[in-house]
């Protein structure tokens, strides 16, 4: 929890020095992701990635919108989550990963 939460903040600090640091926003939600932690700031910092235009070799809008799938799966809002999961295979269609949290969802 304790590194988790050291995660966050050095995400949060790289910010607040370069508002820019749009990874750092990506970084968060994934940190939501991956710790089961701070959702609502992982779905707004997703959120807010979106609004940027995507950067090589940033990680790319689809990938933006599987993680946050995942958030929504957390938190049981299937719906969301599926409607994320869609937009996600709709920038990189064919992608397996996303083909799978889809049909996952569906069972």
């Amino acid at each position: 929890f304790i590194k988790t939460e050291k995660a966050f903040e050095a995400f949060e600090n790289s910010l607040n020095v370069d508002p820019k640091a749009y990874l750092s926003l990506y970084q968060i939600g994934k940190t939501s992701v991956l710790s089961k932690t701070r959702l609502d700031l992982g779905l707004a910092s997703f959120n807010e990635y979106l609004q940027h235009e995507q950067t090589s070799p940033n990680p790319g809008h689809d990938a933006a919108y599987w993680r946050m799938g995942m958030i929504h799966e957390i938190k049981q809002d299937f719906a969301e989550a599926k409607t994320c999961y869609e937009k996600a295979l709709i920038l990189v269609p064919g992608s397996e990963k996303y083909q799978l949290a889809l049909q996952s969802l569906n069972k």
